[in-house]
């Protein structure tokens, strides 16, 4: 008997298990990029298929990370610059600014207390910050979070 697999067999080992059970119910990688409602989890993918951190391949995933981040900016400690300043160098690394490198992100990054940079947790810091204003405001940020992504990447990454 032949089986014919899943476009989500395919997905990476340590994918969370929600987002795996909810893409088994997509037909394909298509429909599921086109109806995901979590910007966590479509980053999380980028993330893990994209070139390794810091290089050039990861700069529009970078860009599109601050504008998710930008999200929640109401949720950001009062009088704490740190998170816009990493947003701020992240912003000038990902546009090619003369002098600004990678090791120049994650010290900024670091500074704010959040990798910035990295794409992963970039969304979680969304999702999470939303998640204290309550479930309801927590789903809407992460559907604006999927939206921003499919700005960026109007279609699903390739799966191997």
């Amino acid at each position: 008997m032949n089986m014919k697999r899943h476009w989500s067999d395919r997905l990476p080992k340590n994918a969370c298990a929600d987002a795996v059970r909810w893409a088994k119910t997509q037909p394909t990688a298509a429909e599921a990029w086109k109806n995901c409602t979590r910007g966590d989890w479509m980053l999380w993918i980028l993330g893990r298929l994209s070139d390794r951190p810091g290089s050039t391949a990861r700069r529009k995933l970078a860009l599109c990370c601050c504008d998710c981040a930008e999200t929640v900016r109401h949720l950001w400690p009062t009088g704490d610059t740190r998170p816009a300043e990493a947003l701020r160098v992240t912003r000038a690394w990902a546009t090619r600014t003369p002098g600004v490198t990678i090791d120049d992100v994650r010290a900024a990054a670091e500074a704010a207390g959040a990798a910035a940079w990295s794409a992963g947790a970039a969304a979680w810091s969304a999702g999470a910050a939303a998640w204290s204003a309550g479930a309801a405001a927590r789903a809407a940020s992460l559907r604006s979070s999927a939206d921003i992504v499919r700005r960026y990447y109007p279609r699903p990454p390739r799966v191997r």
